[in-house]
């Protein structure tokens, strides 16, 4: 867990106004970061219990569909020495309370989902809405079968291993790691982005080992598989987001936030649209391109483009590779 040392003084403590700390945005990659403050990470408020780590993932569940504000971690914070507890948030403005206009709508799309799903909440008082998000989800908690709801999300033969989920697939997270010498790097700090990212397995993996800001890209039905797999895992501040891109045209990348990646990851997805230039240019230093081995690549393009490229022998990983380390 971070700890973040806040000098000044703090004017408003706990939901459902977050306070707005300009150097956040700096810590996460973002714009209009702010903290949400409390006094420990599990809140006994009486009627109800909130837990900051289960509601940060269920609004986050919400904010892939627009239901919500984003939670981009949970910290330990120090302001003037005295230790606190607080939610990394998104900090939104507009209409709240009984001039909200998009209240109702916004409220009946909630809870339908939440219904749908099964998620247990306290209320939808028009104070905890701003304009069509609902900001304030304590006291929400999971339902008791939604690790198997989870897992459903995946699909059947599964490809990757989610270990914390207990699914086995056909390519083993700790052999693909090793042979992508992810140790080589130090991830704190980087932005990574990962083209192709399945159910975001290596997503996961970087952003455990530090890297600030990783955002996984594949098909819009995927991406909802696998952004809600994130945030039940707990990588809060992983994007999944459903970019398509088509043979040799990755113009889709602009509507990303980010315009160059310390790292790009593009594994076993040449032969769907080969490696536009677009996704070149998107990396600033290092590029993973994992392909079949019967696929060719134009060698002289990644020659032109990188000062290294290290091409691997073949290997066996749920039929026969190769992988291409290129640095810049």
């Amino acid at each position: 867990m971070k700890i973040i040392n806040i000098e000044e003084e703090l004017l408003s403590e706990g939901h459902p106004h977050p306070v707005k700390i300009d150097k956040l945005d700096e810590i996460y990659g973002r714009e209009n970061c702010g903290l949400k403050i409390y006094d420990s990470l599990v809140v006994d408020k009486r009627y109800y219990i909130h837990d900051l780590v289960e509601t940060a993932k269920i609004q986050n569940i919400f904010a892939h569909y627009g239901f919500a504000p984003r939670v981009y971690d949970v910290v330990k914070v120090l302001i003037n020495g005295e230790v606190k507890y607080a939610q990394v948030v998104e900090v939104i403005e507009g209409e709240r309370g009984a001039k909200n206009t998009k209240y109702e709508e916004a409220r009946d799309k909630i809870s339908q989902y939440a219904l749908k799903r099964g998620f247990y909440n306290r209320d939808y008082d028009p104070s905890n809405f701003i304009d069509d998000k609902y900001v304030d989800f304590g006291g929400w908690k999971f339902p008791e079968n939604y690790k198997e709801q989870v897992q459903e999300l995946v699909g059947t033969p599964p490809y990757q291993n989610i270990p914390e989920l207990g699914i086995d697939g056909p390519r083993e997270n700790k052999e693909r790691f090793d042979r992508y010498n992810l140790d080589d790097i130090f991830w704190g700090g980087k932005t990574v982005l990962d083209v192709g990212c399945n159910y975001g397995t290596l997503c996961h993996e970087v952003h455990r080992r530090g890297a600030k800001r990783v955002i996984g890209i594949d098909t819009p039905s995927m991406i909802d598989s696998a952004s809600e797999i994130t945030q039940y895992l707990g990588h809060f501040n992983v994007d999944m987001d459903p970019v398509t891109i088509q043979r040799d045209d990755a113009s889709n990348l602009s509507r990303l936030d980010i315009k160059e990646f310390d790292v790009v990851f593009h594994l076993s997805v040449h032969k769907y649209f080969g490696l536009p230039q677009g996704v070149i240019d998107r990396c600033k230093n290092t590029l993973y391109l994992e392909i079949r081995n019967h696929e060719k690549v134009d060698e002289d393009c990644l020659d032109k483009n990188f000062k290294s490229v290290n091409k691997s022998e073949i290997y066996d990983d749920y039929g026969p590779r190769i992988l291409y380390t290129c640095k810049k």
